[in-house]
This record gives C-alpha cells, structure tokens and sequence, in this order.
C-alpha cells in the first residue's frame, strides 16, 4: 500500500510536472502568436500607407506629365514663332536688297540715259 502510495504521489508529480511545462509552452506559444499578429497588423498599416503614398506619388507624376506636355506645346510654339520672325525678317532683307538694287539700276540706267543724251547734243 505504501509503495502503491508512493508511486502514485510519484505519477501525480509527473503530471503536475507535465501540466507545468505545457503551461509555460501554451504561454510560449501564445505570446509569439500575439507577437507574430502585432507584426501582421503592423506591416498592413505600412502596406496600405505606402500604397496611398503610392497613389499620391502617381497623381503627381500624372500632373507633372501635364505640366510637361503643356510647357512642350508652349515651347513649340515659342520655337515657331521665333522661326517665322526669323523668316519674315529674312524676307524684309531680301525685300529691301532687291528695293535697292532695283533703284540701284534705275539710277544707273537714268545715268546712263543722260551721258547717252549729253553725247547727243
């Protein structure tokens, strides 16, 4: 009976043993579980910030690129018209070159035509 006892009291410190560290595992287990959500939790927050950090980025560039191709419609513009000033006042000199040369040899041939007459007489 003693030995019955004392193996019994002996089974029953096994259990307890037993239950003890299965405790201290579940609380283990348990806590890098809350860890491991703390973690999830967090890096979803960080995934949806820089997802609308994204977006806003993209709106930007979208309002940039707008920008850009307004500033570049301008500046061809810009680029014509200088052309075409560029063109007209290369027109205008060749315009009065040819004013000048045509009175040039109007000149010359009323010169020509009063030596010729100046001879006659």
């Amino acid at each position: 009976l003693t030995m019955h006892l004392e193996r019994s009291k002996n089974d029953e410190r096994q259990v307890l043993e037993i239950h003890a560290r299965l405790q201290r595992e579940v609380l283990s287990a348990t806590s890098k579980a809350e860890k491991a959500e703390e973690i999830r939790a967090a890096t979803e927050l960080e995934l949806r910030l820089a997802s609308l950090e994204r977006e806003e980025l993209q709106r930007t560039l979208r309002e940039v690129e707008e920008e850009n191709e307004a500033l570049r419609v301008k500046l061809r513009d810009l680029e014509d018209r200088e052309v075409e000033e560029g063109l007209d006042d290369v027109l205008d000199s060749m315009e009065a070159k040819i004013k000048a040369l045509k009175l040039k040899g109007k000149r010359s041939r009323e010169k020509k035509k009063k030596i010729s007459s100046s001879k006659d007489k």
